[in-house]
Order: structure tokens, then C-alpha cells, then sequence
């Protein structure tokens, strides 16, 4: 089983994806974070194999938490999300180090497969 780590800074986004992988034997949420600060606490204890990180979070930029966490943690995937589509911003993300990107407009299924 792969483990999830949520960083994003509305609980609301953080509980509805996590909503997503209840009913998932292969994936688990081992944890869920507002800050970059508070993952790096959670990532202490161990290192998800999967990042789900929305880009508006207090306490960094999307593109500097994507590098800090590359750093921290390379062997987890990066996933970036953000309300934009736009082909520009989902570009900066993957450059910065993300693995993939999707937008919160998509439907969960388009999610979960991301």
C-alpha cells in the first residue's frame, strides 16, 4: 500500500481529497498539512510516496514548496494542483520539480488518476 501526504492550506480541500482514497486499498493518507512547515513535521516520521500539494499555501510559494520538497524528500512523487489550467502554470510547476499537475476543476476520477 502507497502512502498520500495532503499539503494544502484550506481543510476543506485537504478532507475532500482525502474522501477520495477511503474506499482505495492501494493508496492510504498517512497525513494532511496547511503548511509547509507542518508536512515537514509529519514528513519526519516518514516519507509518503505520493505529495498532493495545492500551490496557495501561508507559509511558501507553490514552485519553492515543490523544490523544498524535491529536496526533502526525493523519492515522492509531487503532484501539484491549483484552481488555474492554464498550460503556462502547470509548465512552472513541473520545471520546479512536480511530477504532474491538476487542476481542483477536474472531476475526482481525472483526480485520482493523475
Amino acid at each position: 500500500m502507497k502512502s498520500i501526504l495532503i499539503l494544502d492550506a484550506f481543510p476543506i480541500i485537504r478532507q475532500g481529497i482525502a474522501a477520495l482514497f477511503v474506499d482505495r486499498s492501494d493508496w492510504f493518507v498517512f497525513g494532511s498539512a496547511g503548511s509547509l512547515q507542518h508536512a515537514e513535521q509529519l514528513m519526519e516520521e516518514a516519507h509518503p510516496d505520493l505529495i498532493l500539494l495545492g500551490l496557495n499555501l501561508p507559509d511558501a510559494s507553490g514552485t519553492h514548496a515543490i523544490t523544498h520538497l524535491s529536496m526533502k524528500a526525493p523519492h515522492s512523487r509531487i503532484v501539484a494542483s491549483s484552481p488555474r489550467s492554464h498550460d503556462r502554470y502547470s509548465q512552472q510547476c513541473l520545471v520546479a520539480g512536480a511530477h504532474g499537475y491538476v487542476s481542483k476543476t477536474s472531476l475526482p476520477d481525472h483526480f485520482i488518476k493523475t
